[in-house]
């Protein structure tokens, strides 16, 4: 995780000062500090990044929702025609009530 975060000079640093086991003066609280905030801008960008993520997949769920219904709205028109025409009360979308081809009852309309 190191390496998202320090510059390889900051990592040369703070790996000297645990290999001599100095004590820490102002430079290291500096890294550290430094460190730190680069830690919170990676922070800050990640859940800006979700964040606009989020919004865009409640908008395409949206949009998904009124497609869904426009063409509920269609099959149900569709269906009362198909039974209006063909008199039969069979639902031309289930599987089991088609035809045999795979166009909807279009066959039992006669165009």
């Amino acid at each position: 995780m190191n390496d998202l975060f320090l510059s390889k000079s900051n990592e040369n640093s703070l790996q000297l000062l645990h290999r001599h086991n100095t004590p820490p003066n102002v430079s290291h609280f500096v890294i550290i500090r430094e460190t730190l905030l680069t830690a919170l801008t990676w922070l800050t960008a990640i859940t800006s990044t979700l964040q606009v993520q989020y919004a865009t997949f409640v908008a395409l769920a949206n949009k998904t929702a009124v497609v869904d219904a426009e063409l509920q709205k269609i099959k149900t028109l569709y269906t009362q025609l198909w039974r209006t025409r063909t008199g039969s009360m069979r639902d031309p979308f289930n599987e089991l009530d088609r035809g045999t081809g795979k166009d909807f009852g279009l066959e039992g309309l006669s165009v």
